[in-house]
């Protein structure tokens, strides 16, 4: 198992998209190793960034790395190439949260674009994008079996649950869609209704259009629990 953390500061404010990576910005990504017992967790990677980073996640199976930031772009490191870069996601806006779901196939990532992504990272595409937000998304996190998808953000006291289903068969075999979903108020954990959205998303490996995707599958919510 794995550890991470990742930051760094602007001098700049933000007046300069590339900036020269110092000690004293500190952009870099730290991984450690966690042992099984209680011994301490030994450093395994320190990767230096051209900007400020945000978030980073370990995928589940503990082989791919994938860290985010203010340039709006996702990078996917490889564990057993000593960290490697070997791709990049590009967002609209500044990555503030990633989440991968059980399986380490697919990852979320929201911030400052004010949408929750959600990515085939095999493929390096964007399989679908939640509706619009009133501000940047903070947290997002994925349930155990990968039916939901919890989000919040900035400006609203509020958590939403999308239900998310992996269509099967011939013509959408591995495909992702938002089912609907719940919306929680946290002040007083309350239910605020059912989102009555249905989405089908393509099979992008397939190069299928949104449009047929969408009128061609039937999906159904997963069960409230």
């Amino acid at each position: 198992a794995f550890l991470a953390g990742c930051g760094g500061s602007d001098d700049m404010h933000g007046l300069m998209t590339v900036k020269s990576n110092t000690a004293s910005r500190g952009m870099t990504a730290i991984a450690w190793q966690v042992p099984h017992k209680g011994a301490e967790c030994p450093e395994v990677a320190s990767i230096d960034f051209s900007d400020l980073l945000h978030t980073s996640a370990f995928s589940p199976s503990g082989k791919v790395f994938a860290v985010g930031g203010e340039s709006g772009k996702v990078s996917i490191l490889l564990v057993e190439r000593h960290f490697e870069v070997v791709s990049e996601l590009s967002c609209a806006a500044g990555v503030r949260c990633l989440v991968w779901s059980s399986d380490s196939r697919f990852l979320a990532s929201g911030g400052e674009d004010l949408h929750v992504s959600i990515w085939d990272v095999k493929s390096e595409h964007m399989v679908f994008k939640l509706p619009k937000e009133k501000d940047w998304v903070v947290s997002i996190a994925f349930s155990p079996d990968s039916l939901w998808l919890a989000s919040c953000g900035f400006g609203c006291p509020l958590v939403r649950l999308h239900a998310i289903e992996v269509l099967h068969g011939s013509a959408a075999q591995g495909v992702l869609a938002e089912a609907g979903g719940r919306t929680w108020d946290v002040s007083s954990g309350a239910a605020e209704g059912t989102v009555s959205v249905s989405i089908g998303v393509p099979d992008l490996a397939a190069a299928l259009p949104v449009a047929s995707a969408a009128a061609g599958f039937s999906v159904t919510p997963p069960a409230a629990k």
